[in-house]
């Protein structure tokens, strides 16, 4: 049990008046996240004390706690964090984690990335990962570091998740507009939707070109330009590279179109993937 070896006293959660009954038990020290810290420890961090505690991995005794009121290192004042989540150990050294700082008066919660020194008994910021304006997360939150050094953070509370570089400058940002999300991952992901792909042609009396794009497929790398008496027996008039979600293939000079114009997806290795048919652009409304 953690009171063997956190105190109740260690906690920065106000006892309500209601709390600390059997049907409503105080949570003292709410723990949130355990990381693998190197073979012989763990990382667990507690959202209730403000701090991150270092375990043996044989005996689960306290090796150390980095943070809150019983803090063995000696903290710079812009590494202070509070309410956190989501604790890690990098291949740097550094440790990485959610600052909440949601029940404190910094008004904005950020990702931190910390140098810790375990000989001098010391932390300090490298990096803080924040938005361009101040956001407050009161709860959840994570911190992922990518392969090649960028790092997302996901805002927890607040429905954001945010791209950085190892430097903390933003990268993008993007929102799901409503709801929580407890903690915000990038992952490789492919998909080849069971629709066919969609196709538009486009013709203004001088030229015309046929619109291609498959929503959701993320294996696309260019397209073909299909034309015949049928489907079967359409041949190739044109292809042109994906280009964002939709692609426009230019029908050549001079080609002529069958009765059947379709459009076919190819990956990266020349695999045709997918295919569809054209439709003709509805008319624009005359003015």
């Amino acid at each position: 049990a953690s009171l063997d070896e956190v105190p109740v006293t260690e906690s920065r959660h106000v006892l309500d008046e209601d709390g600390g009954t059997r049907a409503e038990p105080y949570d003292y020290i709410h723990l949130n996240a355990v990381s693998l810290d190197g073979d012989d420890g763990f990382l667990v961090s507690a959202r209730n004390t403000s701090t991150v505690y270092r375990l043996d991995r044989e005996s689960a005794s306290v090796d150390w706690r980095l943070g809150g009121h019983s803090s063995d290192f000696e903290i710079d004042g812009d590494a202070e964090f509070a309410w956190q989540h989501d604790a890690h150990r990098r291949a740097d050294g550094t440790i990485t984690l959610f600052d909440n700082q949601s029940e404190d008066d910094a008004g904005w919660s950020r990702g931190l990335r910390l140098a810790v020194d375990e000989d001098a008994m010391t932390a300090s910021l490298v990096t803080q990962y924040t938005p361009e304006q101040d956001r407050l997360s009161a709860t959840q939150g994570n911190l992922q570091e990518l392969a090649g050094g960028n790092v997302v953070v996901g805002w927890g509370s607040r429905p954001f998740y945010s791209e950085f570089d190892r430097d903390g400058t933003l990268l993008y940002e993007a929102t799901f507009t409503a709801g929580t999300s407890y903690r915000a991952y990038v992952l490789p992901w492919s998909a080849s939707p069971a629709t066919p792909p969609d196709a538009q042609l486009v013709e203004d009396g001088r030229s015309a070109s046929v619109f291609a794009s498959w929503n959701g497929a993320t294996e696309v790398a260019s397209w073909l330009l299909v034309t015949g008496p049928d489907e079967a027996s359409a041949v190739e008039i044109a292809r042109a590279p994906r280009e964002r979600f939709e692609t426009e293939i230019p029908i050549p000079a001079g080609a002529t179109l069958g009765a059947y114009v379709g459009v076919r997806a190819m990956d990266a290795a020349g695999e045709v993937i997918g295919g569809g048919a054209a439709q003709i652009a509805a008319p624009e409304p005359s003015s």
